[in-house]
């Protein structure tokens, strides 16, 4: 809006028609209180200065029933108050006569138009009205005299509105199966994931910004709009001839990303329109996740997206056993345990050779009954534990060095720093992303050490298997620092 009161109108095509919707529920009975005024389109489609007032007099002259010069006589009044009460008194009358006409049966459309067109040929044969209101200049009683008189010479009141036509009933017509509009089909394209460098933010792998298109089908008809929404904001927005002015080879509605520098989520909507008026959406999720750059000193890296594989190169081998499942998990797919028969054994891990470890893992369990996350067979002295609430670190003597854990049914973030062949209260517990208290919850102070064979899901004697899901697995030779346990934890959140 301009500081003179005027609005700039954005339009693909300037031409068309403009419907502007009213609402006055203390006045007008019907509808909920809601009547539509259509305006002629603008003239000349490249001229920017083009400028159209929407008001009753304005639609008054797209009806042709007045002209503008007879229009201006009333546009024009002396007094700037006497101005203002012709066009509240415009107004209040158009909102009687459309509850006048809508009692006698027509509807909305047709008694507004006929309000206007009604209003306009009595504006029009009243001319002399303008200019009895300026000979009355300020003088306020004699203004609002005359403006009383234009009210009641346009109202339809009782005795005129017999002259208006009444309303014919349509028979509505047979709906067939042929002629029914089959709604069109939107495509916004298949998920993407890009990554950044959580450590360089201004650096992206896949460069700064990218095109997605999106496009329709429509078995009965043709697709003739387009439109990228983010939220309720329009992103982009075009008529399919439009588009095909620049391309006739035409792919779908172009939506421009820039890839930010920092993680998130955005969603965006492609909306389509067939030639019936017809819509269908699909929406487009882009997810921008951080880069892992923690690598140092990894040791076992086992993603589970499938397979039960190391990715770093060592001498790690693995055996499955019993029924396991793969799901969809934090980072892409997770391993699934049963709780009955099924863990995973990892071979010559020479975890026996290292002194300081760090493990992490995702984490969903779907019961808080004794069970065991991970142990060393016989070849070392340590077990990842949890029972009754509690998590921590077991040396197979009734002990448990840890924290409270009442994660049920969700993801959690878990890393334990260990050390080879120290007492178990030398250990530290992350839970996602922060350090907690651990404090001996059971038992005694006891010495672990690590052993060559990893089990993943059981206990060592073949009891408390774990029933959940374990995703993105690692050993590191180190001890991790807080910062690296928490960039492990945001990489699980995008």
């Amino acid at each position: 809006m301009t500081d003179d009161g005027k609005y700039f109108l954005q339009t693909y095509n300037p031409k068309l028609p403009i419907l502007v919707e009213f609402q006055d529920n203390n006045k007008v009975d019907y509808d909920n209180g809601k009547f539509t005024l259509s305006f002629n389109g603008f003239e000349n489609e490249k001229d920017d200065n083009e400028t159209k007032e929407i008001s009753i007099l304005e639609a008054m002259i797209d009806t042709n029933t007045i002209s503008k010069d007879e229009a201006n006589k009333f546009r024009t009044l002396n007094n700037k108050e006497a101005q203002e009460k012709y066009y509240t008194a415009l107004l209040n009358t158009l909102e009687t006569n459309i509850n006048t006409l809508r009692e006698k049966g027509l509807d909305s459309k047709t008694a507004v138009t006929t309000a206007i067109e009604e209003m306009g040929d009595r504006t029009k044969s009243n001319q002399e009205q303008a200019d009895r209101i300026n000979d009355c200049g300020n003088n306020q009683e004699c203004i609002d005299k005359e403006i009383e008189g234009i009210t009641d010479e346009l109202t339809i009141d009782n005795s005129k509105k017999e002259s208006i036509p009444q309303p014919t009933a349509t028979p509505k017509p047979t709906v067939t199966p042929e002629l029914l509009n089959k709604a069109p089909i939107a495509n916004a394209g298949e998920d993407k994931i890009f990554t950044v460098h959580i450590k360089k933010p201004n650096m992206t792998l896949l460069g700064n910004i990218v095109t997605f298109f999106g496009n329709g089908t429509d078995e009965d008809g043709e697709i003739v709009k387009y439109e990228w929404k983010q939220g309720n904001k329009i992103i982009s927005s075009a008529r399919i001839e439009e588009l095909k002015q620049y391309d006739n080879t035409f792919l779908g509605l172009g939506l421009v990303y820039t890839i930010p520098s920092v993680p998130r989520i955005d969603i965006f909507t492609l909306t389509v329109t067939d030639d019936k008026g017809a819509t269908a959406s699909d929406t487009l999720k882009i997810t921008v996740k951080p880069i892992d750059n923690i690598s140092s000193n990894l040791w076992i890296h086992y993603p589970f997206d499938g397979n039960t594989r190391n990715i770093i190169n060592n001498y790690s081998e693995n055996t499955e056993y019993g029924e396991l499942n793969y799901i969809n998990g934090v980072i892409d797919k997770a391993i699934e345990f049963n709780g009955k028969d099924s863990w995973l054994s990892s071979q010559n891990t020479k975890l026996d050779e290292l002194e300081d470890i760090s493990i992490s893992f995702w984490m969903k369990t779907n019961s808080l009954k004794s069970q065991v996350i991970l142990n060393t067979n016989e070849t070392g002295t340590f077990s990842l534990w949890f029972i009754d609430n509690k998590i921590g670190v077991n040396t197979y003597h009734g002990d448990m060095y840890g924290y409270k854990f009442n994660y049920l049914n969700q993801w959690v973030h878990i890393v334990f720093k260990l050390k080879n062949n120290s007492t178990i209260d030398k250990s530290e517990l992350y839970i996602n992303g922060s350090k907690v208290n651990s404090s001996l919850l059971m038992g005694n102070i006891n010495t672990l050490s690590f052993g060559d064979i990893m089990e993943i899901g059981k206990q060592n004697d073949n009891s408390e298997f774990f029933l959940g899901a374990i995703d993105d697995f690692r050993i590191y030779y180190r001890k991790l620092a807080q910062k690296e346990i928490k960039e492990l934890y945001d990489i699980g959140q995008y």
